[in-house]
């Protein structure tokens, strides 16, 4: 059912469920929300923030940083991390498209993460878009559009 989300309670929540993960690869965070509430079944914004912040953590590097910006009209979450090699840049939204098979075993991935937030995108007309460079980073942007 669709109901007014706090979007910055969201990812608070969800960065809390993360503070060990965040913690033991010394992460930096860094926030900026604004208040927003947007109009999503509340399962599908906490699996669409889980799964992108959940990405930035394992595809970081030790002492890395997550910058997490929200606005009225869109999120971006951006990572220091190993980025994602170019070759893979068009099938990260498959279904099980893993784009390192051994890191993703070993990081416990499913390969449906991505897919996911694709999906639950499309569900509410979400735009989500990324920029990666290899040993640079990730950033992801949902625009909202509402």
């Amino acid at each position: 059912q669709v109901t007014d989300v706090d979007l910055p309670l969201t990812i608070k929540d969800v960065l809390n469920s993360y503070d060990n993960n965040i913690k033991s690869k010394n992460l930096s965070i860094n926030l900026d929300l604004k208040d927003v509430i947007i109009k999503m079944n509340t399962d599908h914004a906490v699996h669409l923030v889980r799964n992108l912040i959940d990405n930035a953590i394992k595809y970081n590097v030790n002492e890395g940083f997550i910058n997490i910006k929200l606005e009225k009209k869109s999120l971006t979450i951006a990572d220091g991390g190993i980025g994602i090699d170019e070759e893979h840049q068009s099938r990260i939204f498959e279904r099980f498209y893993r784009v390192d098979k051994g890191k993703s075993k070993e990081l416990g991935g499913t390969g449906l993460g991505l897919a996911i937030v694709k999906h639950i995108c499309s569900l509410y007309n979400f735009d989500i878009s990324f920029k990666s460079k290899k040993n640079e980073g990730t950033i992801f942007t949902i625009d909202f559009k509402n």
